[in-house]
């Protein structure tokens, strides 16, 4: 199965792998990368998706979206230019899949 340990990836000390909802499966890095506006060496610790780059890229240029377009990720600037601290709370709801598997929900 796609979703079974070590078919995909390895992610080292964290538990699952690739596609499953082990922490091994969603955690991983992303970089973010403007000197002078977002802080070196940081660590954020919201739950952000790849569903966010466009609305954040797109926000963090000055660009507006067309109205008539919905799009699923959410703004996350306000977060890479003042880090929040580690008590926030995940906003929204984030789903977790497994193929066409929906494997769980987060509130």
């Amino acid at each position: 199965s796609i979703c079974s340990d070590g078919s995909v990836s390895s992610p080292g000390p964290l538990s699952g792998g690739k596609g499953q909802v082990w922490e091994g499966g969603v955690r991983v890095p992303a970089i973010w990368r403007w000197p002078g506006k977002i802080p070196a060496g940081t660590i954020n610790p919201l739950v952000t998706s790849s569903l966010d780059f466009l609305p954040t890229a797109l926000a963090l240029a000055g660009g507006t979206l067309d109205p008539q377009r919905t799009l699923d990720g959410r703004d996350i600037s306000a977060s890479l230019l003042q880090l929040p601290s580690s008590a926030t709370r995940p906003q929204g709801t984030f789903t977790y899949w497994c193929g066409a598997t929906l494997m769980g929900v987060r509130f």
